[in-house]
């Protein structure tokens, strides 16, 4: 059984959609954080408040989900090495040497 928290990175069910935790956002220490979330099939971003999500939470709306049953929404970018300058090409390079 996954734990619930309220931070950067968390993923959790609500209403039936998989959502995880892109920013929190507070102005103050007594101030209500927003949060922001980004929804995992699509990608689409919802703003909420952490008193929201906790009397979600609560109430058996929301459901902890591990990070390893959601399928990420974005796949990695990948640029061509031919549009590097010769100083960035030199210095992929060099740190791809300690890799391999």
């Amino acid at each position: 059984m996954a734990n619930f928290s309220l931070r950067v990175g968390a993923i959790f069910e609500l209403e039936g959609a998989a959502y995880q935790i892109d920013r929190l956002h507070s102005t103050g220490p007594q101030e209500v954080r927003q949060v922001v979330l980004q929804r995992c099939h699509d990608g689409h971003t919802v703003l909420k408040t952490d008193v929201e999500l906790l009397s979600a939470y609560t109430a058996g709306r929301i459901t902890a989900l591990d990070q390893s049953t959601v399928a990420p929404t974005t796949a990695p970018v990948s640029l061509p090495l031919s549009g590097l300058k010769e100083r960035e090409m030199r210095e992929f390079k060099r740190r791809r040497a300690y890799v391999l």
